[in-house]
């Protein structure tokens, strides 16, 4: 793939864009699916990441549910590691996370390739292109992606980071939204930011609704992803 097919990201102009079009240059690199996903400076050891991409929302939820990330090889990797790694039953050797592997599969993600995209100024984050295909049989294909990959996660990083730095449009948040959206960005989950603002769950998901409609975003890791953008949340 041209070098220059990689540019087109950074002229996306929101996270939507910036998605959708790294989405098209997975497909054409002959992959089904990807993620961006990691932990913004903010966050708290065991928190949920944060996660963008065209993974099923089915299996995000999932994820999130069973806190996968606690057994995740790919997270390991990419929080203590630079270089890029393909999957093989070897890196899933823990029973544990094989297991979340094979649950993975029925959403269409059983192979791929995860490089690491660490900024220190906004968080620890990674890109993962996946496909259905065996994790045997695909492993010489993928291998033969990591350089396209690994570039691809370097401008998607790159976009989204200019677009913190770029961003116009003015959000108007209350006191109690800010406050909400903060301890969600530091990855506490509904029932912590009841606990740490005193007020009861209904309410910090009433403030949390606010801001995810204000924001325009769809589900929680886009609303904090564009708060994050946005500069509404500074790591």
């Amino acid at each position: 793939m041209p070098y220059n097919s990689f540019h087109d990201l950074l002229e996306a102009d929101s996270l939507d864009h910036l998605v959708a079009r790294a989405q098209r240059l997975v497909e054409t690199l002959g992959l089904d699916k990807f993620v961006f996903g990691g932990y913004s400076a903010l966050a708290e050891p065991g928190s949920d990441p944060l996660i963008l991409g065209s993974y099923p929302l089915a299996w995000q939820e999932r994820y999130r549910q069973l806190q996968f990330q606690s057994i995740d090889p790919c997270v390991r990797h990419f929080r203590s590691s630079l270089y890029p790694v393909v999957w093989t039953r070897r890196f899933f050797a823990d029973p544990a996370a094989l297991g979340m592997l094979e649950e993975a599969r029925c959403h269409g993600i059983f192979s791929g390739i995860t490089c690491p995209a660490p900024l220190s100024s906004i968080g620890q984050f990674c890109m993962s292109a996946t496909n259905g295909d065996n994790i045997e049989t695909s492993s010489i294909h993928m291998a033969e992606r990591v350089p396209e990959i690994h570039l691809l996660s370097s401008f998607f990083l790159e976009a989204f980071r200019g677009m913190r730095h770029e961003a116009q449009a003015a959000v108007e948040l209350t006191k109690r939204e800010c406050q909400c959206l903060s301890l969600a960005a530091n990855g506490c989950r509904d029932g912590d930011i009841s606990e740490k603002l005193r007020i009861s769950v209904r309410t910090v998901v009433f403030h949390l609704n606010n801001a995810r409609r204000k924001l325009g975003a769809s589900n929680r890791s886009q609303m904090i992803a564009r708060a994050i953008v946005l500069g509404t949340v500074t790591p």
